[in-house]
């Protein structure tokens, strides 16, 4: 049995020439791919940008891993060890 996947969501930037080299971008934790693909203006020319969404749609954006994430940091979560 073959699994099916929805096709993935890509924006592209940059070179239209299919000889140049590709250079993949990925997004952070609830962002999306229109979100990083605008960075592509700032990189060199000559180069083909992707930007991948990632396949799992959570709070507004997107994430690649389902780690839970509280919904609002608290102390519990963004303490630093002050022992080290």
């Amino acid at each position: 049995m073959v699994a099916s996947h929805p096709a993935p969501v890509v924006a592209i930037a940059g070179s239209a020439d299919r000889a140049a080299p590709p250079v993949v971008l990925l997004h952070g934790r609830g962002s999306n791919e229109h979100g990083i693909i605008g960075l592509a203006e700032h990189l060199p020319d000559g180069a083909t940008y992707a930007a991948v969404r990632a396949p799992i749609a959570a709070r507004g954006g997107w994430i690649a891993d389902r780690i839970a994430v509280p919904a609002r940091p608290g102390p519990e979560t963004t303490a630093v060890d002050e022992e080290r």
